[in-house]
């Protein structure tokens, strides 16, 4: 349960960073549009939901091995390159009715999505760990035992 949560809690905020990179509006029309509605409102909607379930799948796949913000944060990039990749090519292609070939000419188009995927896998990976390594301590007793400081501590030292 708390891998699911986690993957919630993460995931989420993933994909608030997704929409501060990538253009939020053009983000929550297309999402909008796909599920056969219209408005910002409805796609942010779409958007947050996603993620949440994307986070949910990354917490599923990379489980045991993101135990901390630093192993998260590795597979959390190579998360996001495979759902641009894969986003790209197969799923928006789809959605929108075109063709998943894209021209040499159009790749720089597609940079800045890029990096709001691999910030986005980045950003859940980081909060996932983070999540998971107070999951961690509180199993070995540190929060419960009264050592708040220690476990705040060692929050941060994986990431230097």
């Amino acid at each position: 349960m708390i891998t699911v949560l986690s993957g919630v809690l993460a995931g989420v905020a993933g994909g608030l960073v997704f929409l501060a990179i990538a253009p939020a509006q053009d983000v929550a029309v297309g999402l909008a549009k796909a599920v056969g509605g219209d408005g910002i409102a409805l796609g942010l909607v779409v958007h947050i939901a996603a993620s949440a379930v994307l986070g949910v799948a990354f917490a599923l796949i990379t489980g045991c091995l993101s135990r901390t913000p630093r192993d998260g944060a590795l597979f959390g990039v190579a998360y996001g390159m495979l759902l641009w990749t894969a986003g790209t090519f197969c799923t928006h292609p789809w959605m929108v009715g075109i063709p998943s070939r894209v021209p040499v000419s159009d790749i720089g188009s597609f940079v800045p999505v890029l990096l709001a995927h691999v910030a986005y896998g980045a950003t859940t990976g980081v909060f996932y760990g983070l999540l998971r390594s107070v999951a961690l301590k509180c199993e070995e007793g540190d929060l419960l035992s009264h050592k708040p400081r220690r476990v705040v501590r060692s929050w941060w030292r994986p990431l230097l």
